[in-house]
């Protein structure tokens, strides 16, 4: 954090009468026991600034943060501080499991889908395409991960400090839930404005609204055909369905980009698929029955399966417990065919290995190789937001 140093002058007007007089306060002349007078350098940080919003805003906890309005912080220097990610691998024949903390590169803490640098006719695409997937895979990295993960291994990789899905423009981010309302709504004004519904998304082809009841998915698609705002989150915010948006690369550009950086790195087609849960909802008769049905009244969108393509599952918002489990047979392990739903009772007897029992959080990522039992379900954090 840079700190400067402050004259004596006028508080400014936009500081709270309470955050005034500490500042006022701390910039006065100190007094030694022997009365002697000398003049204290006093820095403004960040967090002063912040806590005098909070007080003229009159945050209840306030009080909590006078002692950050008196006494200078500072965040660590940059160039020496070492920002890490827990990693941990998990070979899917054997189960053996490792977890490491890593050093994150700087130099990929994250990714500029809107530069001219990277996006234009005289780039180097297979450049580009490694630079957004050694930002993706940080810190492991793309070259560590075709050579020692990819096909073998299941990767997880949590908490990575200073790293971010987000973009310097919200309008470039990959995706985030306001986003796509957005994008519905605009959608939906057009078409009552213009009565051309071309623009908006289709039900079926390119959203699918479901809910998980008594360990079964049911596709509950309206016969309407078309996707309207107000019906669409009903479905999610009152009747607490999921949500899967097929080709969501359609209306993001970044996720288009990131696509094709993919396609160019791989050297195969890639695609993408969107899930919006709903946080279960927030009540203590909630928190009562998510702890004595172990969990089960957490919001699942989908039931357990294996997929036949290797997936990478990015969070992007709020937080979700995913649960990874090994096939029946070792032959099924890099299947090249999806499997049917798993039923709850097989799920829950405890036959199958357990690979791996965890919370993804917002830029968090998890690899698995196709064949890689799994199934989520979203949780509930304290801010109430909610979140792919």
């Amino acid at each position: 954090m840079i700190s400067k140093p402050i004259q004596k002058q006028e508080i400014p007007k936009h500081v709270s009468s309470k955050a005034a007089r500490l500042l006022e306060q701390a910039q006065a002349p100190k007094k030694t026991a022997g009365g002697d007078i000398f003049k204290k350098e006093f820095h403004v940080t960040d967090e002063m600034f912040e806590a005098a919003k909070l007080m003229k805003n009159g945050v209840a906890h306030v009080k909590d943060l006078d002692m950050s309005v008196l006494k200078s912080a500072s965040k660590p220097d940059s160039k020496n501080y070492t920002y890490t990610a827990q990693v941990t691998l998990i070979d899917i024949f054997t189960g053996e499991s490792t977890t490491t903390t890593a050093a994150l590169s700087k130099s990929s803490l994250s990714f500029d889908f809107n530069s001219d640098q990277h996006f234009n006719a005289d780039a180097n695409s297979v450049e580009v395409a490694r630079m957004a997937w050694d930002w993706l895979l940080n810190p492991v990295g793309f070259d560590r991960f075709r050579r020692e993960i990819k096909d073998k291994k299941i990767m997880i990789i949590q908490n990575r400090s200073g790293f971010t899905y987000k973009q310097s423009d919200a309008e470039n981010d990959l995706l985030s839930l306001q986003s796509f309302r957005d994008f519905v709504q605009t959608a939906t004004e057009h078409a009552k404005e213009t009565g051309d519904d071309s623009a908006m998304l289709k039900y079926g082809h390119d959203v699918d609204v479901v809910k998980f009841i008594n360990g079964k998915r049911h596709t509950i698609n309206p016969s309407c055909g078309v996707v309207e705002h107000d019906l669409l989150f009903d479905f999610f915010d009152v009747q607490r369905c999921s949500l899967r948006l097929s080709r969501p690369h359609e209306f993001s550009s970044s996720i288009a980009k990131l696509l094709c950086l993919g396609d160019e790195l791989f050297e195969s087609d890639t695609g993408v698929n969107a899930y919006i849960t709903p946080y279960p909802k927030a009540s203590p008769e909630a928190a009562k029955a998510d702890s004595e049905t172990k969990g089960n009244k957490r919001e699942q969108g989908f039931a357990p399966h294996y997929d036949d393509i290797d997936a990478f599952l990015i969070q992007l918002e709020g937080a979700k417990q995913w649960h990874l489990l090994k096939p029946e047979h070792d032959h099924q392990l890099l299947d090249i065919e999806p499997s049917k739903d798993y039923p709850a009772d097989l799920i829950l007897s405890g036959k199958l290995h357990k690979y791996w029992n965890g919370l993804l959080k917002e830029g968090d990522l998890l690899y698995m190789p196709r064949g890689v039992i799994h199934y989520g379900k979203t949780q509930a954090l304290k801010t109430g937001a909610e979140g792919p």
